[in-house]
């Protein structure tokens, strides 16, 4: 039970914290994009699929009897990944329409 509290507390900050930073980058005028890009490049640059991690992990683990504890941040992480991302959209959109 702790552990589940700790992945449903610490996987939206770091993602929400690496959404932030790819912003940060991306909108320096060093890469030139526009804001439009650079958001777009933000979603694109922090998303990760369950189709690559979980086989993967698989792969690597292969065997070992712990292997579902090693997919559970994976599978909390990708609906995660889209719900904060729908919940970003309307304050993202206002973002990159203030600015163009």
């Amino acid at each position: 039970m702790r552990q589940t509290v700790v992945l449903l507390t610490l996987l939206p900050t770091l993602h929400l914290l690496s959404l932030a930073a790819f912003l940060s980058l991306f909108s320096l005028q060093v890469f030139g994009f526009t804001t439009s890009e650079a958001v777009a490049a933000m979603f694109c640059a922090s998303h990760k699929t369950l189709a690559f991690g979980l086989p993967l992990i698989q792969t690597i683990f292969q065997g070992n009897p712990y292997v579902a504890s090693y997919c559970a941040p994976l599978m909390f992480i990708h609906p995660l990944q889209m719900t904060l991302g729908s919940i970003l959209i309307p304050a993202l959109s206002r973002y990159s329409s203030k600015s163009e």
